[in-house]
Parts: C-alpha cells; sequence; structure tokens
C-alpha cells in the first residue's frame, strides 16, 4: 500500500462561513431521490394537519417536527394528533431514504434554504468565493458531481468577473476533484492551468501548494525525477517564503520518494525533518502521517517489528482525527506487514477495512493496491479463485488510471502547459523587445532631434561668425585703405622733409667744413 502524499487544497475566504457547514450534512444522504421523498413526507404530514378539527383553545405556530421547520400558522391543535404525526413523519423517514449514516447528522430545513439562497444570490466575488468553499467542503467519497458542479460554478462566474483570484481557487479545488478519483489528465490540466494563474498574480503560497501536488501525480505514476523537481521547486518557495506547513509537506513528500527509490538514509533524514517540523508547529495530522512514514521505511528495508510500531502509532493517531483516508492508508501498510510475515489472518482482517474504507472514499489508486495485495493474499492461502478475481480487479483499476488514452491527455496537457507556458515567455520576450525597439526608436528620435537642434545652432553660429568676419574684414579693408592713405601721405611729408633737409644741407656748410674752419682760426690766432 502506497503512502498517501501530503495534497494541499485551496485555503480561501469566504462570506457566509456558517452555510458551508451544511454541505457536510450532505454526505449522509445516499439516495438521489432522497430530498424530494423527505419533502413529499412533510407536505403529507401538514396536510393531515389542516384537514384535522381545531379545539376551542389558544392557536400557537406550529412547531419544528423531526428538526423540520414549518413557518405555517395552523391554528389550534390537539396534543394526541402531534404525537400520531410525528411517530408517522419518524416511520416516513427510512422509506423516503432520508436515513442518515452512523453520525446521525440531519440537514434542518433552515440551513438547506441557506444554501439555495447562497446559490442564488448577486453574482459577485463573494459569490464564487462561496461556491468554492462548497466545493471544497465535500470531501472524497462525497458526490463528485456536486463537488465538480460548485467548482465549475465558481470559474464561469470567476471568468465572468475576471475575478483570476477566484479562477486559480476554482481550479484548485477541481484538479483536487479529479486526483481523488484517479483522473490525472483532467487533474494535470487543471492544476497546470491553476499554475499559470498563480504564478500570474505573484501568489507564492499557492504557487507551491500547486507545484506540491503535481509532485504527488508525477509520483503516482513512478516519474520520481520529475516527482522531485516539483518537490524542490515548490520546498524552496515554502523555505524563501517562511510557509512552515508547505516546508513540511514537501520534506515528507520527498522522503517519501526516496523510500521508493530505495535512498533509505535520505528517506528517514526528510521523513525525521518533517516530522521534527510537525512538533514544533503542532501538527497532529503530519506527526501522524509522518510517523506512518517513518514505518514505511522500515517496512521496506525488512525490518517488520519497527514498522508494525510506527504503524500502530500512527494508526492511533489518525483514528483519533478521524482522518478515513490516512486510517485507509494505515491499515493497508499494516495488512502488507502481516502478509509479508505470512499472518495472513491478521492481513486478511486489516486489508479488508482498508478495502471497505478505499471503496467507500472512491479511492481508486487504494482499490487498486489493495486487491494487489489480495491476489497475492489469496495466491499464498491456494484460493486461486479469489486471487484472480482480485487480479483482474486489480487489472481493471490499473487499466482505468494508466489507460492509454489518458496516458495521452496527460502527455497533451503536459505539452499545453509547456506550449502555452512558452509560448507565454515568448510574448514577454516579444513585449520586452517590443518595448526596448520603441524605446529605442523614441531615443533615436530625441537624438536626432538633438542633432536637428545642435545643426541648426551649429549653421546660427557659423553664419554670426560669418556676418562678424565679413564685418571685420570690411573694417580692416577700410583700416587697411585709410593706412595705405596714411602711408602715401606720411611718405610726402616725409619725402618733403628729407627735400628740405637737402636743400638746407646744401645750402649750409657741413660740419667738418665747420670744424676745419674753426680749427684754422685758432692755429691763426695763436700765431
Amino acid at each position: 500500500m502506497k503512502t498517501k502524499m501530503q495534497k494541499y487544497e485551496w485555503r480561501g475566504t469566504a462570506p457566509n462561513i456558517q452555510t458551508f457547514k451544511v454541505l457536510k450534512t450532505l454526505k449522509v444522504y445516499n439516495s438521489p431521490v432522497r430530498l424530494f421523498d423527505c419533502s413529499v413526507v412533510r407536505l403529507f404530514c401538514i396536510c393531515i394537519f389542516l384537514k384535522s378539527p381545531k379545539p376551542q383553545v389558544s392557536s400557537p405556530k406550529f412547531q419544528e417536527a423531526a428538526g423540520i421547520r414549518c413557518s405555517l400558522k395552523l391554528g389550534i391543535w390537539n396534543l394526541g394528533l402531534e404525537t400520531l404525526l410525528l411517530l408517522f413523519f419518524l416511520c416516513q423517514l427510512p422509506t423516503a431514504n432520508c436515513s442518515a449514516q452512523s453520525d446521525g447528522v440531519r440537514i434542518p430545513s433552515d440551513q438547506l434554504s441557506k444554501v439555495d439562497s447562497l446559490l442564488t444570490a448577486k453574482e459577485n466575488t463573494n459569490k464564487v468565493n462561496a461556491l468554492i468553499e462548497l466545493g471544497k467542503e465535500m470531501e472524497a467519497g462525497s458526490d463528485n458531481e456536486k463537488r465538480i458542479s460548485y467548482s465549475m460554478q465558481a470559474k464561469q462566474l470567476a471568468e465572468k468577473l475576471n475575478y483570476k483570484k477566484g479562477m486559480a481557487a476554482a481550479l484548485f479545488n477541481l484538479g483536487n476533484t479529479y486526483f481523488d478519483h484517479a483522473n490525472y489528465p483532467e487533474t494535470l490540466k487543471n492544476y497546470f492551468a491553476c499554475l499559470r494563474l498563480s504564478e500570474e498574480l505573484n501568489d507564492k503560497k499557492t504557487t507551491a501548494a500547486i507545484l506540491s501536488n503535481l509532485g504527488i501525480v508525477y509520483w503516482i505514476q513512478q516519474d520520481y525525477r520529475q516527482s522531485l523537481a516539483y518537490y524542490f521547486r515548490s520546498l524552496k518557495i515554502a523555505q524563501e517564503a517562511g510557509f512552515k506547513k508547505l516546508e513540511e509537506g514537501n520534506y515528507g513528500n520527498i522522503g517519501i520518494v526516496y523510500d521508493e527509490q530505495a535512498n533509505y538514509p535520505q528517506a528517514l533524514f526528510y521523513h525525521s525533518k518533517a516530522l521534527k517540523l510537525a512538533r514544533e508547529r503542532g501538527d497532529k495530522n503530519g506527526i501522524a502521517r509522518h510517523t506512518g512514514n517513518i514505518g514505511n521505511v522500515y517496512k521496506r528495508q525488512k525490518e517488520f517489528a519497527g514498522a508494525l510500531d510506527y504503524y500502530f502509532r500512527a494508526l492511533k493517531m489518525k483514528e483519533e482525527l478521524d482522518d478515513k483516508k490516512e486510517i485507509e492508508i494505515t491499515l493497508g501498510n499494516i495488512g502488507t506487514v502481516y502478509l509479508a510475515t505470512q499472518k495472513y489472518n491478521e492481513a486478511e482482517k486489516f486489508l479488508q477495512r482498508a478495502l471497505l474504507l478505499s471503496d467507500s472514499l472512491g479511492d481508486l489508486e487504494g482499490e487498486k493496491e489493495l486487491h494487489e495485495n489480495f491476489s497475492v493474499l489469496d495466491s499464498a492461502r491456494g484460493n486461486f479463485k479469489g486471487a484472480l478475481e482480485h487480479y483482474k480487479k486489480f487489472i481493471s483499476a490499473r487499466d482505468t488510471i494508466n489507460s492509454d488514452e489518458n496516458q495521452k491527455k496527460q502527455v497533451r496537457v503536459e505539452m499545453n502547459y509547456e506550449f502555452d507556458k512558452k509560448e507565454a515567455l515568448a510574448k514577454a520576450e516579444q513585449e520586452k523587445k517590443d518595448a526596448v525597439a520603441a524605446a529605442e526608436k523614441k531615443r533615436q528620435k530625441i537624438v536626432l532631434l538633438f542633432v536637428v537642434c545642435g545643426l541648426l545652432l551649429v549653421v546660427a553660429f557659423a553664419a554670426f561668425i560669418l556676418r562678424a568676419f565679413l564685418a571685420i574684414k570690411k573694417k580692416n579693408k577700410e583700416i587697411s585703405e585709410q593706412k595705405r592713405i596714411i602711408e602715401e601721405k606720411q611718405k610726402d611729408i616725409l619725402d618733403s622733409i628729407h627735400y628740405a633737409a637737402r636743400i638746407q644741407k646744401c645750402m649750409m656748410p657741413n660740419e667738418k667744413w665747420i670744424a676745419k674752419e674753426i680749427a684754422r682760426l685758432k692755429a691763426q690766432g695763436k700765431k
């Protein structure tokens, strides 16, 4: 018997939690016509009241009969007639298929009216949340069609309202419903759709839970590499975000995979980490589950005494918690230990209890393994006819789960997810490229604008410089002309001066002659 992985459910909030509790009571009825039959009986009783003689006493309101409220004011009523009608009504309940199971739970009509009013409420996000909770509350073994119906209604309304969180929750619930009935292609289809939305919404908790559940689907199909890949992705998110429950569950799930791969040291390592974290959190369900998983490791190592010790400890805790699915698994595990140790009577007792629970829960995967174990048990006892019958049932369940069509659907779902993921990535990449191209184009426009403006400024500056240059050139030309004129006049003046100087020089004695004459005169004076 395989150990159950820790599968996660959507945990959302809803406006009217009290209404959702009604769904737990729906499981006590078995017949499709049960509510109609009960209504007929109630109507019949009321008609008798209305036709009965009325004594002359004060008239109170008609009170509840067998938990059913009636708001009609029937007038004066007789105490003896009341008792007779009550007995008649109680006699009618079994024939109307309205009898409760062992828990004796009934659906009061006021609660049924709450469900009816909720389902006919205004279409908004509150109604989406309510439908999600209704689908979630209907656990494995209950009306599968209703579970799917509530989740589908929630999904469709959420799509209509573009309420993505509600869409993700509804897809999560649908995936869990199909998982419980071993319809793995539909499970993957809804899980992958939920994964895309949760990643888009950056909802790390839902993303981690979905990744862990995907790991379970691949574990069941013995694709351990893929299973571990999803578990470790989920574990990383849980550790980074501080989701202790998810972290604990992933430790346990990883331990189970290593157990089936016969890597027992790693299996015990991860189961011990999970058990420690469960004790720290006070998680009784987790403690029971991880205790049973450690028993599995001992069983695979053929340490049967240790395995039974852990199994019975786990069974006691699970029975206290009334977790039927976990009880079924542990009973099956105990049965396989007794089968391995050739204690066939004990094995049959525990396997039979497990099979009854598996059948009531609609656990096809569990039924497959239990029929396989029964086939081995009957063969060991020499009951080959019984062994053949159980083997046929095992093959039938296995083929239903692993049919070619289901495998093809599953591959298509996975391929579609990968394609959609790649398409989304390609679209995002293209959008990124488009954004970069648009930014580049805008940048080029800005650069071009600046270049044009720069060129205009350069041209303007060049024009200004040219104008200044021409003005300076003109001025220089004028100055040059004036200089030429001045120089010419200066030359004329100089020429005149030089001419006058020459004339003067010619007319006046020069210095040598004067000096000679002076010297001569001095010499004459001395004589």
